[in-house]
């Protein structure tokens, strides 16, 4: 319990951080091609946080990307970030959390609610998907203290 609690502060410090960072005025409507990034958080006791982030351009990711890991997740001694990765495709079996498909996992999913916040999902692996959803009503308040849109957890089936 105590590790889903840290690892839902982390995301919440780091997508609090990615957000205020933004300066960008456009809005979904005017996102044609948006790209994607990717990062991993590795936790002690087998815990693992997978993050995705629709943003507006490559300009736009690169400099949320770089921002993210120096700011936030890199002074976390406990955990182990992979780099942030962008990319102009998401993986088929990613890019249905944006349609909040049901996962194995749990996610925690966040629909941008003005111009300087950008979609994103947040999944939990190495906790059951109960255990996540107990904990969902509080790590959605969490969230909404920083964030405008629309934020939800979509349980998993295994767990």
């Amino acid at each position: 319990m105590k590790n889903l609690i840290i690892l839902i502060l982390l995301g919440l410090a780091a997508y609090y951080g990615w957000n205020q960072f933004s300066n960008s005025t456009a809005t979904e409507a005017d996102i044609a091609n948006p790209v994607y990034v990717e990062f991993r958080v590795k936790y002690p006791n087998d815990i693992e946080l997978v993050g995705f982030g629709r943003m507006d351009s490559q300009e736009d990711c690169e400099q949320r990307a770089a921002m993210f890991w120096r700011n936030v997740l890199a002074s976390n001694t406990d955990s182990q970030m992979s780099s942030a990765k962008c990319g102009v495709k998401l993986s088929t079996r990613y890019q249905a959390l944006f349609d909040n498909k049901t996962s194995t996992a749990t996610y925690i999913a966040l629909d941008r609610g003005n111009s300087g916040e950008r979609d994103g999902r947040f999944i939990v692996y190495g906790i059951p998907s109960s255990q996540v959803m107990k904990e969902c009503p509080a790590i959605i308040e969490k969230f909404k203290q920083n964030f405008t849109g629309e934020v939800k957890c979509i349980q998993g089936t295994i767990g």
